[in-house]
């Protein structure tokens, strides 16, 4: 092949990394501390990642400890844009149907754009701008065109391995009989029959060189001693005569394409490639040949797709593969930021009947709440896979979600075949090595595919529906539940079991896909549930394999501060691959002493017939109140729980909005109004779009700052950075100005909430000074009658440091924002503390 490496591209587009905070009505931006240096340069231009540098790269970035964490600046409140997810100055366009040749040529005139490739059956183009103009700017341009269907940058996608992390024993995954595992970072010995069950399944299929899976990917050394036998061959061509003999468009493509450097050599460049080569060694390295490994496949047909990791190689390589007879995908790479190009390439691969297998990634991030590409597109033949460990149990850096991510697979200590003159990508750190431990979900997926590819031998005829369908019903089986404590972070909840998958009778797979809080009737109508609403909860159930009909599904929790009054729905008759709501929702209450945060824990038992199947999901609670309440709550360790999601409702008319997070450790904050924040992690969080606030330092005091906040909900994520040991305990606040009078009196004590200092609780709607201690109880009301914890009456209620008159020249603490006891010294607003009391205090005030 040509070993050329390409010529890294250097330009800057300045304009494209400007903050663009939302406008207000004030048209003030929020508070914005200058992005440091450091962080700023995390993330560069795309190119072939080092061993180093894959472990910082978005996706790709977290290790189980953060044993080599990143140096994070020091100042507080900040908020940092993400180096460009894209690549500089391309695009990916798509015309409207029926447009003709010359309107598509003035519309790439009007930008000065070169086409880069043409993808002629779904009439879009691969554009490369002119130096000097920058992609934003060409989007807003062409974003109007009555030509275009859509216009978006030509995105970023990152290989999934973690290099040199401590893993554990060579080929565990194939057989786990509790053997010590001899990792070069490290022994440890698993849980016997924490394995996809591969001897038993062998003894039916060993797989057969007419199922072709396609491995997408940065390389396959298809000359590899360990695959070269289980590589797929191009029938319809003669290989070196420079004839494109099948016509497909691509010459001499006998072992696949490379469409980074546009050539008919799929294999890696030495030094800086060998994801692939892993990758390909679980799904096919071939077996019983008395040689290295054996993959999930002795016989397999690997067709090797080279890619750049962006938008435009990958939907070519979704193309490639359609046109020349793959019927299974592997992606082992991923990304934020939705592609509608990719999505479209997607629904292609649905419509010829190919299953598509992603890595769910490995930054623990619970991917029903941040969206992930491939592996979340909604889309029925796409399979997406978490990591498991050789205890049985969810790997606690993998990526999750109850309705995003389907099943697991082992992806710590995965012994493959690695490109000998490529990076060192195995834990062994050796360069020149044909087989090493790895690490990632990149490795989980394969697994996976290679178990669709088992299945699709045994069953030729088998449709994506049939593959996806056996592989989820078999990690439904009791058997082979996930070790953890929580349930209900995979759609099955299970782990892959080839030998299941290949055995199970066909049956209904019902899965819950959308789960919906209605509180319009009883609640404060933001959709969530918050501590003292009864809500109507909609539980949506997806089929993906046989037709179900006579469902019905009945809901528990064990949580104590939830009580469900209808319990039981029924659902329509859901055909294969569709979705259903029940017919009416399951009416549930929260107790209003529900802690600070969270997760409630929810039990759906589901029949169809003969066939029942139990499903988990949680519900996360917290509710961050307007009246500056200090709430605590502790990160547990090694749980999938580093992210804690809170909200908060803003009345229009709001002047300021302050959000706080304190704490010993190294916590950060992600804010956004109106949706769910959406971030990458390149060490620490990064925003994925316009709206995602970040402040994220060095310590665990974060702020901020948002001037005329827009009215509605606001989504507010604590994110634990440092990963420690120990359970990590934090404090957060929301401290609103400015709040106007408006028409509604949630807590119905006679004062409409904009007046109400304590809009939630009943017992107390006065506090002259704003220092969150109720100058007086409500007629009628005490203590006793608080939902919101208060406790005693303002003796001084002109006084916002105290409620004991005196209390400044006797230092007393400062009770309107508590000091938290994190902390031994900081300055807020006019009260400068010392230990926990305050020896200096101006005149209170917001």
């Amino acid at each position: 092949m040509n070993n050329a490496v390409a010529q890294k591209n250097t330009e800057v587009e300045i304009a494209d990394n400007v903050t663009k905070p939302t406008r207000t009505l004030a048209n003030e931006a929020p508070t914005i501390k200058p992005v440091p240096a450091q962080k700023a340069s995390a993330v560069g231009a795309k190119k072939r990642l080092s061993a180093s540098e894959r472990e910082s790269s978005v996706n790709d970035s977290y290790s189980p400890k953060k044993h080599d964490k990143q140096e994070k600046p020091a100042s507080a409140s900040s908020i940092a844009r993400p180096a460009k997810p894209y690549i500089p100055r391309e695009l990916i366009v798509k015309y409207k149907p029926g447009v003709k040749e010359d309107v598509k040529t003035a519309v790439r005139t009007s930008v000065k754009a070169q086409v880069r490739k043409r993808f002629e059956n779904q009439g879009m183009e691969h554009w490369k701008l002119p130096p000097g103009t920058t992609v934003s700017e060409a989007i807003k341009k062409l974003g109007s065109n009555p030509a275009v269907e859509y216009v978006e940058p030509n995105y970023k996608r990152y290989p999934r391995a973690i290099p040199n992390d401590p893993a554990f024993f060579q080929q565990w995954a194939m057989q786990n009989i509790g053997q010590l595992i001899h990792d070069p970072v490290g022994a440890v010995a698993g849980t016997p029959g924490a394995d996809m069950k591969l001897v038993k399944a062998w003894d039916m299929t060993t797989g057969s060189k007419n199922v072709v899976v396609a491995v997408v990917d940065d390389s396959v050394e298809y000359d590899h001693p360990d695959l070269a036998a289980n590589i797929w061959t191009n029938p319809g061509e003669i290989a070196g005569d420079g004839i494109d003999n099948d016509g497909n468009g691509f010459v001499d493509d006998v072992y696949g394409w490379d469409f980074r450097d546009n050539d008919n050599d799929p294999r890696g460049v030495p030094n800086q490639d060998g994801h692939g080569t892993a990758v390909a060694g679980c799904i096919g390295a071939v077996g019983n040949n008395g040689l290295g490994v054996t993959g999930v496949n002795w016989n397999v047909s690997i067709m090797p797709i080279r890619i750049a990791f962006d938008s435009a190689s990958i939907i070519a390589a979704f193309d490639y593969a359609i046109a020349n007879g793959a019927r299974i995908i592997n992606a082992s790479f991923g990304g934020p930021y939705f592609s509608q190009a990719e999505f479209d390439a997607v629904k292609r691969l649905e419509a010829a009947g190919i299953l598509l297998v992603a890595a769910a990634g490995n930054d623990e991030i619970n991917n029903d709440q941040v969206f992930d590409s491939p592996s979340g597109f909604d889309v029925a033949n796409v399979l997406a896979v978490a990591g498991s460990d050789p205890y049985g149990k969810m790997i606690t850096w993998s990526q999750y979600g109850t309705t995003s991510v389907d099943v697991a697979a082992p992806g710590i200590n995965v012994y493959t075949t690695m490109l000998p003159s490529g990076i060192s990508m195995g834990n062994s750190g050796a360069n020149g090595v044909s087989y090493d431990y790895i690490l990632g979900t990149s490795f989980s997926s394969p697994y996976v595919a290679g178990i669709a590819a088992l299945i699709k031998s045994r069953y030729p005829q088998a449709g994506f529906q049939e593959l996806k369908g056996r592989i989820m019903a078999a990690a439904s089986l009791p058997g082979n539940q996930i070790q953890t404590t929580r349930k209900g972070l995979l759609a099955t909840n299970g782990l892959a079991d080839a030998y299941a998958s290949l055995t199970i009778a066909p049956q209904p797979v019902l899965v819950i896909r959308k789960v919906r809080v209605d509180d319009a009737a009883s609640g404060n109508n933001n959709g969530q549930l918050d501590p003292g609403e009864s809500v109507s909860l909609w539980v949506d159930l997806e089929n993906t394999w046989q037709s179900a009909s006579n469902v019905s599904a009945t809901l528990s929790s064990a949580d104590a501060t939830v009580t469900i009054t209808n319990p039981t729905a029924s659902y329509p008759a859901i055909a294969s691959g569709a979705n259903a709501q029940s017919s009416t929702p399951f009416s549930v209450t929260l107790n209003s002493s529900v802690a600070a945060h969270a997760r409630i824990p929810f039990t759906l038992n589901i029949s169809a017939g003969a066939y029942s199947v139990t499903r988990y999901f949680e519900l996360e609670v917290g509710n961050l109140d307007l009246g500056g309440s200090l709430l605590q709550a502790t990160i547990q360790q090694d749980a999938q729980d580093d992210f804690h999601y809170y909200h908060i409702s803003i009345p229009a008319g709001t002047q300021k909005l302050t959000l706080r997070t304190f704490s010993s450790a190294d916590v950060d904050l992600i804010a956004k109004a109106g949706s769910l924040p959406q971030y990458s992690m390149s060490g620490w969080p990064q925003p994925a779009d316009a709206g995602t606030l970040v402040a994220s330092t060095a310590s665990g005091n974060e702020q901020i700052v948002i001037p005329n906040p827009t009215a509605g909900i606001y989504h507010v994520v604590v994110y634990n950075y440092d990963h420690t040991a120990a359970n990590t305990s934090y404090e957060i606040q929301a401290v609103v100005s400015g709040q106007p009078v408006t028409a509604t009196d949630f807590d119905g004590d006679g004062v409409m909430d904009g007046a109400d200092a304590f809009p939630t609780d009943p017992a107390a709607s006065v506090d002259a000074d704003g220092d969150g201690v109720p100058d007086a109880w409500n007629a009628g009301m005490s203590a006793a009658d608080s939902t919101t914890g208060l406790t005693v009456i303002d003796s001084a209620p002109q006084e916002f440091t105290c409620w004991t008159a005196g209390c400044a020249e006797a230092g007393q603490v400062w009770h309107g924002i508590t000091l938290p006891s994190s902390l031994s010294s900081v300055t807020f607003n006019d009260v400068v503390w010392n230990g926990s009391q305050a020896v200096a205090v101006g005149d209170g005030g917001t």
